[in-house]
């Protein structure tokens, strides 16, 4: 065997060796888990307890009889005894013999008749929306736009006061106390209305059909 060849085979030799010597390193010190890794991440600066900063809280400013408050964080309402403050994604409930007067700053001004629940569904200044799920409130616009969603309809308030309620059959009766307001919904083939109303004025809209009945 000549000289390049003995240097060619022991080169091969080498390398082998080399191969079997990283794949030992390798298997015997892994490399770190990937749990690990995500462990390492930077935790997104986000509590689920607290309403977005611009959000707008309010408070109760009175209450009677049984009333029934739900956290953002909490799956069922409880039942409180001294006022909360009120923050976007939350809901109150009366009882059947509870009333309550809410007020967000700038925003609105509410007064829940007693088996109303009200959900809190953005509290924004821009965009102020709460759902009444049942029962019936009185809703008084203080400054920015102010939009109360029952059913399928979706009311705004332009100005003044205006209660809302749900009755037994799903119903909504408006009663425009003072001011104005604007109706829009979908019917039944998905088109979209839109309609104003001044005060005073009592009229009802049929949540099944999609209309107003006068």
């Amino acid at each position: 065997m000549d000289v390049k060849r003995y240097i060619l085979f022991a080169a091969g030799i080498l390398f082998g060796l080399s191969v079997v010597f990283i794949y030992k390193i390798i298997t015997t010190h892994p490399a770190e888990p990937i749990g690990n890794i995500v462990q390492n991440i930077a935790k997104p600066d986000f509590d689920i307890s607290k309403a977005p900063s611009q959000s707008i809280q309010g408070k109760i400013l009175s209450m009677s009889g049984n009333i029934f408050w739900e956290s953002r964080t909490a799956t069922e309402s409880s039942q409180i005894s001294y006022p909360q403050i009120l923050q976007q994604g939350e809901s109150l409930q009366t009882g059947d013999n509870g009333n309550a007067q809410v007020e967000f700053p700038n925003e609105a001004e509410i007064i829940m008749d007693a088996k109303t629940e009200i959900d809190f569904i953005q509290t924004l200044p821009t965009e102020f929306v709460v759902n009444i799920a049942s029962g019936s409130a009185t809703f008084t616009k203080l400054n920015d736009p102010l939009e109360i969603r029952a059913g399928h309809l979706l009311t705004k308030i332009n100005s003044g006061q205006t209660k809302i309620g749900i009755d037994e059959t799903g119903n909504i009766n408006l009663n425009i106390i003072s001011g104005s307001i604007t109706s829009a919904y979908n019917d039944q083939n998905l088109v979209s209305h839109e309609e104003d109303f001044n005060s005073p004025q009592r009229f009802t809209f049929d949540d099944l059909t999609r209309k107003f009945v006068f």
